[in-house]
C-alpha cells in the first residue's frame, strides 16, 4: 500500500512540472518556440523611468495617470487628500495611476503627508516631476491634471471636481477612442477595395505605399515626388516644426508631393491624436521592418524627426533631419531633371 501511494505521488509531481513547463513555455503547432516581444512603454511611463518617488512607485503599464500638485502646509490640499484616498482603489480597477507632485521643501514632509491619510499612490518631489508629459504648473494648489498614457491631457483643474468627475472623462476617452478606431477600420477597408484593381501601373514608391496600410488620408499614387518624414508625438522637436509643415502640405501637394508621415507614436491612436492636434491631413501609418525593406528609399532613423526625399522610383534626393522637408521646391526640379 505504501509503494502504491509513493508511486501515485510521483506521477502526480511530474505532471504538475509538465504543465507548469507547458505554461511558461508557448509552441507553434510544428513545435517552434515562439518569441514573445517587449511590450513598448507609453510616453508617460519612458518618463517616469529614473525619477526618484517615494510611499511607492507608479504603475507604468496605467492607461491614465492623474498629477496631484499639493503640499502638508496646505489646508485646502489636506481637506480634499482623504477623498483622493478613499476612489484610489476604484481608479486603479480603471487603470488610472495617481501621482502627487509634492510642493513641500523636503521629501519627508512629503512622506509623513501621505502616510497620515493611509495613501498608498506614490510621490514625487515638485521639481522632480513637473516635466512630467501632460503637466503644466498653474501655480496653483491643490491642481489636479488628468493626462492619458501617451500625454495627452483629459482635464486639468481643481482637485475636488476632478475626483468626482474622473470617471466620467476616462468613459469620455474610451468611447471617443474606440469610435475612432472604427472609423479608420471602415476606412481603411473601403479604400483597400477601392486600390484593389487600380495597382497596375504605379509606381515603386506608390505600389509600396499601397501596402502600407496607411490611416488619415490616402496616398496621391500620381505624385512626382514624394517625402517620408519620420516624427512622433512625444518629440518636442517633431512638434515644433509641424505647423510650418501642416502649412505648407496643399502647396505640396499642387506641386506632385506628397508628404508621408511615419509614425513612431506608441500606437495607430496616439499617431492620430498627434495629427488631429495640429490638423494635418497626410496620410501615415506604423512603421514594420518588412516596410522598411520594401519601401524604396525608406530607412529605419536612428533619431527623429528624419526625412527622406525621394522621386517616384524610390531615388533618394535627400535625407536628413525633419526640416529639410521645408526645402521640397528644390527636388521637384531635380525629380523632373531625371
Amino acid at each position: 500500500m505504501k509503494l502504491l501511494i509513493r508511486i501515485l505521488t510521483v506521477w502526480v509531481m511530474v505532471l504538475m512540472v509538465a504543465d507548469l513547463s507547458a505554461k511558461e513555455t508557448k509552441k507553434h503547432p510544428k513545435g517552434k518556440v515562439e518569441k514573445v516581444e517587449a511590450v513598448e512603454k507609453s510616453t508617460v511611463a519612458r518618463a517616469l523611468a529614473g525619477k526618484k518617488f517615494f510611499n511607492g512607485t507608479p504603475n507604468e503599464e496605467a492607461k491614465y495617470y492623474l498629477y496631484l500638485q499639493c503640499a502638508s502646509w496646505c489646508g485646502p490640499c489636506r481637506r480634499e487628500m482623504s477623498k483622493v484616498v478613499g476612489s484610489y482603489s476604484e481608479m486603479k480597477e480603471a487603470g488610472l495611476e495617481v501621482i502627487v507632485l509634492d510642493c513641500d521643501e523636503f521629501q519627508n514632509q512629503g512622506e509623513s503627508f501621505l502616510a497620515s491619510f493611509g495613501a498608498t499612490f506614490p510621490g514625487i518631489m515638485f521639481e522632480d516631476g513637473k516635466d512630467l508629459p501632460g503637466f503644466s504648473d498653474t501655480g496653483m494648489i491643490p491642481y489636479a491634471t488628468l493626462v492619458k498614457a501617451n500625454g495627452e491631457v483629459l482635464k486639468a483643474q481643481h482637485t475636488t471636481p476632478m475626483v468626482e468627475s474622473w470617471r466620467e472623462l476616462i468613459n469620455s476617452a474610451e468611447e471617443a477612442a474606440a469610435a475612432e478606431e472604427a472609423q479608420g477600420k471602415k476606412k481603411e477597408a473601403s479604400d483597400d477595395s477601392k486600390s484593389k484593381d487600380k495597382k497596375k501601373g504605379l509606381s515603386p514608391v506608390a505600389k509600396a505605399l499601397s501596402k502600407a496600410h496607411t490611416f488619415n488620408g490616402r496616398v496621391n499614387k500620381d505624385a512626382k515626388v514624394y517625402i517620408y518624414l519620420q516624427s512622433a508625438g512625444w518629440c518636442k522637436f517633431c512638434r515644433k516644426e509641424m505647423p510650418e509643415i501642416v502649412e505648407q502640405y496643399k502647396e505640396m501637394k499642387e506641386a506632385g508631393v506628397e508628404l508621408v508621415l511615419v509614425s513612431h507614436d506608441q500606437d495607430k491612436r496616439n499617431a492620430m491624436s498627434f495629427l488631429k492636434e495640429f490638423k494635418a491631413k497626410f496620410p501615415s501609418f506604423i512603421p514594420t521592418k518588412k516596410l522598411y525593406e520594401k519601401i524604396p528609399g525608406l530607412k529605419e532613423a536612428n533619431g527623429i524627426p528624419r526625412a527622406t526625399i525621394v522621386d517616384s522610383s524610390g531615388n533618394v534626393l535627400q535625407d536628413g533631419h525633419g526640416s529639410i522637408a521645408l526645402d521640397w521646391r528644390e527636388y521637384v526640379e531635380k525629380a523632373g531633371k531625371k
